[in-house]
């Protein structure tokens, strides 16, 4: 006999959205390939070399913008030292009777939303904190296992000790971050650290370090 609960309809199952997470694939596949042209702690930036040439680097939003769709980076002014940074990229779509209409926007919005990331998911993604391996394994966990480049990243660290170096020293950072928000929590010392939140500052990475938190704190 029908129970209530054989009436209540099943939890809907939100759809996949393929195009966001090959987007994410081809941003992280362009990173593989250059992990010199990447750099996390800003949008992006761009330099001119000797000879008439330029360096450039983006953090994952900003390959996502500038590569992935194409958007055209708009730079700010040079500094002293030649650099030019991003903050917003322009893009060109047809507007009232098909005629040609651009935008400026931030590259973390248009980032967010070709990836079809929520808000916590976008800043845990785009946070200057993350290593590259830590970016694939987040890439590997939102997409349900389906964007799964471990692998690859395994063979460039293989081959790149400067790269590994640099990753290492970039991953015992965020477990020191991880460690002393949690050694707060334990301690019962205030509930904030720098003006945000605990649970804001740990985010995601409260379930990563759970097990080597938790072998120090015994």
């Amino acid at each position: 006999m029908p129970t209530a609960y054989d009436r209540v309809p099943p939890p809907v199952t939100p759809p996949v959205n393929v195009r966001a997470e090959e987007n994410l694939r081809r941003a992280l596949e362009l990173v593989l390939a250059d992990v010199w042209s990447w750099d996390q702690a800003t949008w992006g930036w761009s330099q001119a070399a000797p000879g008439g040439a330029c360096r450039t680097a983006y953090c994952l939003a900003g390959h996502v913008a500038v590569h992935v769709l194409g958007c055209e980076p708009v730079w700010t002014g040079v500094t002293s030292g030649g650099l030019r940074y991003l903050h917003w990229v322009s893009f060109t779509e047809p507007g009232v009777d098909d005629l040609p209409r651009t935008w400026t926007r931030d590259v973390s919005e248009v980032a967010a939303e070709a990836l079809d990331l929520p808000e916590d998911r976008a800043d845990e993604l785009f946070s200057e904190r993350r290593s590259l391996r830590r970016l694939v394994e987040l890439a590997y966990h939102y997409t349900d296992r389906r964007v799964n480049l471990l692998a690859d990243y395994q063979r460039v660290v293989a081959r790149d000790p400067a790269f590994a170096a640099t990753e290492a020293a970039t991953d015992a950072a965020s477990a020191a971050t991880a460690y002393g928000v949690v050694a707060r929590v334990v301690a019962g010392v205030g509930d904030s650290w720098d003006g945000a939140p605990l649970e804001d500052r740990l985010g995601d990475d409260r379930d990563w370090w759970t097990d080597e938190l938790a072998a120090r704190l015994a």
